[in-house]
């Protein structure tokens, strides 16, 4: 014990002499440093240079789509967890009924189509004008791709259905093509709303569950593609802002919203709307959104008009719109904003 204490004593005792580097020393580290750093950039080049390959194979059918997913999934939550190849081949028996589904195949393209688009994202230089327009151009052609094909991405299988949902709603950087190439802690940030109060939200407010809250400010890149709020908010309306393009950011609200109309229509159907006979009947989900939640967002929509420069068609439109929705609770809150607007302007 006493040959402990001494030991301790001396420890904490000694004396320590901070020593200042020499210019050899100096010299020494920047190398290594370079060194390690050009050997992280060569990995990631590979890395990226490999993704590429594979994910462009896998986005042109289905088929591929589906080939890639099970190279990852077996790569992933078997190999390198050192099960055997058994273990994989249950896993695909027991998921039969999805993995050889046109829906899911479909999901899985989409999903992947995103993930590229987002690995582009996180290179893009969000302060030049001419990339976040390129990112913006590729994210609207990708959302028009997914809503056009909205129809084939619902199976007959509820719970396959659900895996469908489950795919196109994951964030793509938790994905199987991205863990098993090394992209789930990509980072990808400088994408936010810019200068704008107005807060999107899609979700029917006095819907708990389904309400997500989309702050506008927070410079994150949309996880997945069924994200049309975060992705108009913070990819595709900013530009047209800054430009004062109001036609195409008129028409780009609306798209948001038809693509929504669609979601809601085809992918938020109970199963006694699944019929052949009753798919044209609007669902419960599409009906609320309609009644509750559209005309606060096409009131946004003309805020955001008005604010952008297209004072006179936006403030007629408001004064019409107020004029048709008298009944609506919010009508009051509308007129109120409304003279503000107009009175701010005067001053």
């Amino acid at each position: 014990m006493l040959r402990q204490s001494l030991l301790l004593i001396t420890l904490f005792t000694s004396p320590i002499h901070a020593e200042v580097l020499s210019e050899k020393d100096r010299a020494v580290l920047l190398r290594t440093l370079e060194t390690v750093l050009e050997s992280s950039a060569g990995e990631l080049t590979k890395k990226q240079d490999s993704a590429s390959s594979a994910f462009q194979k896998g986005i042109q059918s289905d088929a591929a789509a589906l080939s890639l997913y099970l190279q990852c999934v077996e790569l992933t939550q078997f190999k390198q967890r050192g099960l055997r190849d058994i273990d994989f081949r249950e896993w695909k028996r027991r998921n039969d009924d999805r993995l050889n589904d046109a829906a899911f195949k479909r999901a899985l393209r989409h999903q992947l189509n995103w993930l590229v688009l987002s690995i582009e994202a996180s290179t893009a230089d969000t302060g030049d004008k001419d990339d976040r327009e390129r990112i913006q151009i590729e994210a609207i052609k990708r959302l028009s791709e997914l809503y056009q094909d909205a129809e084939n991405l619902v199976s007959k299988n509820d719970r396959v259905n659900r895996a469908v949902q489950g795919e196109l709603a994951r964030d793509v950087l938790q994905s199987a093509f991205a863990q098993a190439y090394g992209f789930h802690t990509l980072s990808i940030s400088g994408w936010s709303a810019g200068d704008t109060n107005i807060n999107i939200s899609l979700s029917d407010p006095a819907n708990k569950k389904s309400s997500t809250k989309n702050d506008p400010n927070k410079a994150a890149w949309p996880s997945h593609p069924k994200d049309l709020a975060g992705i108009y908010q913070k990819i595709v309306f900013p530009l047209y802002r800054e430009e004062k393009d109001t036609a195409s950011l008129r028409k780009a609200w609306d798209q948001m919203v038809l693509f929504h109309e669609i979601s809601l229509q085809n992918w938020e159907r109970e199963a006694k709307y699944s019929e052949r006979t009753t798919k044209s009947l609007p669902t419960p989900a599409l009906v609320t959104f309609q009644r509750d939640v559209k005309p606060q967002i096409l009131w946004k929509k003309e805020v955001d008009l008005f604010s952008s420069g297209d004072q006179k068609q936006a403030s007629t439109n408001m004064v019409e719109f107020i004029q048709t929705n008298m009944q609506n609770s919010l009508s009051s809150n509308w007129t109120s904003e409304l003279i503000g607007l107009l009175q701010t302007e005067e001053n």
